[in-house]
């Protein structure tokens, strides 16, 4: 994988901002407000009937990847939305179980870069474009990742099919239904 010149760098300077402040006992976190929403949803993938997004395994660590598993209601599959007070437009994805974000991981944008849940800092890696409709797209901040969607990989729907980064083409794999839960 050849990296971008520009995303080295962002990569190199996040990780030695968090450095510096982890040594000094500061927070990262950008200066924005977030609002933990009481709404919990199953995410479903439009192409893989019964199915739903969840952490594997009913992992609680950083890096347990996300994938599609037969929906059955439990706390793995349930995401809450966190959104940002000061922009209407993004949002974060809680998993009720484990307390942690949706992430790609690693900062990646390349096509095929995994899902996995990570401590929740909100940023790029984390952030999510809010859209109208069902179904509906899972996409990236664009500044962070322009014109990639989340969505299970190559069609699958069997069990465990992971999640991960990819072009936005609209398809049924790239496309999910959010169901209230409760």
């Amino acid at each position: 994988m050849s990296l971008n010149p520009r995303t080295s760098v962002r990569r190199y300077l996040a990780v030695l901002v968090t450095a510096f402040a982890a040594l000094f006992g500061l927070s990262v976190a950008p200066a924005q407000a977030y609002y933990d929403s009481n709404s919990v949803y199953q995410i479903r993938p439009a192409h893989a009937q019964g199915m739903c997004l969840e952490v594997a395994d009913w992992r609680k660590d950083n890096g347990a990847p996300v994938r599609q598993w037969p929906c059955t209601g439990k706390p793995n599959q349930q995401w809450r939305y966190v959104y940002d007070t000061n922009r209407s437009d993004v949002y974060w994805l809680k998993n009720v179980w484990s307390d942690k974000c949706l992430e790609i991981a690693d900062w990646r944008t390349d096509n095929g870069a995994p899902a996995r849940q990570w401590d929740c800092h909100y940023g790029a890696n984390q952030t999510w474009v809010a859209n109208a409709g069902s179904p509906r797209l899972i996409h990236p901040e664009w500044s962070y990742a322009a014109n990639k969607c989340l969505e299970i990989a190559d069609w699958r729907t069997d069990n465990g099919a992971p999640a991960r980064l990819w072009d936005c083409y609209y398809n049924p794999n790239q496309n999910w239904y959010f169901d209230t839960v409760g």
